[in-house]
């Protein structure tokens, strides 16, 4: 997929807003604009735009099928056991639990 085809698609998912394509032009091309809902995505000055591909090389969404194929990633998660701290926290309770245990 082209860089304009990518980052004008309207599938939301092709954009997690890490802004690593807005840092990496070298033409300033990229900025980030809100979206109804608040979320940042990117929008491409097509004018000053070269093509040059540094944008997508860093996009950690468009180079998934290659991450893929480089080997099996390993994926660790925990979460409290007591249900009214995993409501109130972001992170399934496991900060409190383990600065619990080291403080």
């Amino acid at each position: 997929m082209g860089m304009a085809k990518y980052f004008e698609s309207k599938d939301k998912t092709l954009c997690c807003g890490c802004r690593n394509c807005a840092h990496v032009c070298q033409k300033a091309c990229i900025s980030m604009a809100e979206d109804e809902e608040g979320f940042l995505y990117p929008v491409i000055n097509k004018t000053n735009c070269t093509n040059c591909g540094r944008c997508l090389q860093v996009c950690p969404l468009s180079n998934l099928d290659q991450k893929k194929s480089e080997g099996d990633t390993k994926v660790f998660c925990a979460w409290a056991k007591d249900a009214a701290l995993r409501k109130q926290s972001s992170s399934g309770g496991l900060f409190s639990v383990l600065a619990s245990l080291i403080i």
